[in-house]
């Protein structure tokens, strides 16, 4: 993993997404609700959209990127997202390109257990 020092996210994304051959975007979530979790990830065919609330603290918004990026690097497949959450969260992309959404309350605890375990060794390195 090529983790830049000093830590910068968007530096992070970008050698990843170098890596992986696949774009990441970090996109702004609504406002923090209950019906919301905190960290999203929607994948379409060519671009995975990392989302997450906002108002939180850099180092909260950096595990929140972390912890999905790891549910990314991990495989972990969310359920099928609907045409309009599509639609909501990318409106300018067509719906039918979303392939899947992971989102933090959809896990197992092992998932969630991984992810966040990625997220925290990253920071740990920083």
């Amino acid at each position: 993993m090529d983790i830049p020092v000093p830590w910068d996210s968007t530096e992070f994304c970008a050698r990843l997404s170098a890596r992986r051959g696949r774009e990441i975007r970090i996109m702004p979530a609504l406002a923090n609700t209950a019906a919301l979790p905190c960290g999203l990830c929607v994948s379409t065919t060519s671009t995975d959209y990392i989302f997450s609330v906002e108002g939180m603290t850099p180092l909260h918004r950096d595990h929140i990127l972390l912890h999905e990026v790891g549910h990314l690097l991990a495989g972990h497949d969310g359920p099928p997202v609907s045409d309009d959450t599509a639609r909501r969260l990318l409106p300018d992309v067509d719906p039918a390109l979303v392939r899947r959404v992971l989102g933090r309350t959809v896990y197992s605890t092992r998932e969630e257990m991984d992810a966040e375990y990625f997220a925290t060794l990253v920071l740990a390195l920083r």
